[in-house]
C-alpha cells in the first residue's frame, strides 16, 4: 500500500511528456459525441477496469493485511459543456 501511495504522489509531479506517456499507458480511447451545440458527452475507455474498482479486505480479522482488488468498469461517460457566450475554442470545457 505504501508503494502505491508513493507512485500516486509521483504522478502529481509529472509535466508535459511524462503526463502524455502516462495517459498513453492508461487510456485506450476517448470518444466525444455532440449532444447540442454547447454540450458534449465524452466516453473514456481505459486499458484496465479502473472506474469504481475497490480494495477489499479478504480476511475480516481486524489486523489482517490480506486485500484484493475488485475490478470496476473499463469506461466512464463524462458530460461536458461549453459556456453559452464567448468564442468557441477560447473557453475551457467544464465538467458537470
Amino acid at each position: 500500500m505504501s508503494e502505491f501511495g508513493t507512485q500516486i504522489s509521483k504522478l502529481k509531479t509529472l509535466t508535459g511528456e511524462g503526463r502524455k506517456d502516462f495517459l498513453k499507458g492508461v487510456v485506450k480511447e476517448i470518444r466525444v459525441r455532440s449532444i447540442t451545440s454547447h454540450s458534449f458527452e465524452c466516453t473514456i475507455h481505459f486499458v484496465h477496469p479502473y472506474v469504481g474498482d475497490q480494495l477489499v479486505k479478504e480476511d475480516p480479522k481486524p489486523k489482517s493485511t490480506n486485500y484484493k482488488i475488485e475490478d470496476g468498469k473499463s469506461s466512464i461517460i463524462v458530460p461536458l459543456a461549453l459556456p453559452k457566450r464567448g468564442k468557441l475554442g477560447t473557453q475551457l470545457l467544464q465538467f458537470h
